[in-house]
């Protein structure tokens, strides 16, 4: 198991500095190579009905142009001399943006992102959400003060669902190269040794993949999101990994509560697949 690609999405006017440090120490460790993408949607694409005046759409034209130039000196100076194999592509579409980035992620194995800000541009950042619950790829979110690259540290949270089998088994290549992987399972009244049961099996399939991997299972107390975050912090990981939940009502996704405090507080590097 092995990352060759890493994508990152840039967003476009504004620094990606934390975005690429983690990417740049990340590529670098596993050697992989690194697609930088630079989205944007025309001024027309939110406007809905509304008629843009010519000269509106030409300077947001000029604009998107500008900011996707200096994105990609930004994108190639971050790993210059330190990743072999770059690439860069600009788009442009009148699709949300993470509909663009998951078609584009079709040819990496590790999808890199920055926290959603509640002031993002929609032209030219994409919604975290809609990316997360949609891509068929693992995504790793970079929360905005950035993240510690030199991953020692992993917290996964365990559920025996298939969005926490994925994420496991997606995020294998960052859980060899750390010094300590926590497998941790918040389990219900009565479910504690069934919990360690399913821990253990875990355990050893890793193992075979050279993860040092040590088990903590605890009796949940009040809500599983608040619990696990309390967790995160007492154990202070530089990664968390888990499953993403969450369904569609109205056209809208509803996530779960482990899903949604991370996506909404964060507060470390985190993988999420789903």
């Amino acid at each position: 198991m092995a990352y060759a690609n890493l994508m990152v999405a840039m967003t476009l006017g504004t620094t990606n500095s934390e975005v690429l440090a983690v990417t740049s120490g990340i590529a670098e460790r596993l050697r992989a190579g690194v697609i930088g993408v630079a989205a944007c949607r025309p001024i027309e694409s939110v406007c809905g009905d509304l008629q843009v005046p010519a000269k509106l759409f030409e300077e947001d034209r000029k604009q998107c142009a500008r900011q996707s130039t200096e994105a990609e000196q930004e994108f190639r100076s971050a790993f210059a001399g330190r990743v072999e194999r770059l690439e860069w592509r600009e788009r442009s579409t009148l699709r949300p943006l993470a509909d663009l980035l998951a078609h584009e992620a079709r040819s990496a194995d590790l999808v890199v992102v920055r926290a959603a800000s509640e002031q993002a541009d929609r032209t030219r950042s994409p919604d975290i959400c809609d990316l997360v619950m949609n891509i068929a790829r693992p995504v790793l979110i970079v929360p905005p003060q950035g993240g510690r690259a030199a991953i020692r540290r992993v917290l996964v949270g365990w559920k025996d669902t298939c969005q926490t089998h994925r994420a496991i088994l997606d995020s294998v290549p960052l859980l060899q190269k750390a010094e300590e992987v926590i497998l941790a399972g918040i389990a219900q009244a009565g479910e504690l040794e069934e919990t360690k049961r399913q821990m253990a099996e875990v355990e050893a399939w890793l193992k075979q993949h050279g993860v040092r991997i040590r088990l903590l299972a605890i009796p949940a107390e009040g809500a599983n999101a608040s619990q696990f975050v309390h967790l995160a912090a007492e154990l202070d990981p530089e990664l968390i990994v888990t499953g993403a939940y969450g369904y569609l009502r109205e056209s809208r996704w509803v996530l779960g509560g482990i899903t949604a405090a991370i996506l909404d507080r964060p507060g470390r590097l985190a993988i999420l697949s789903h």
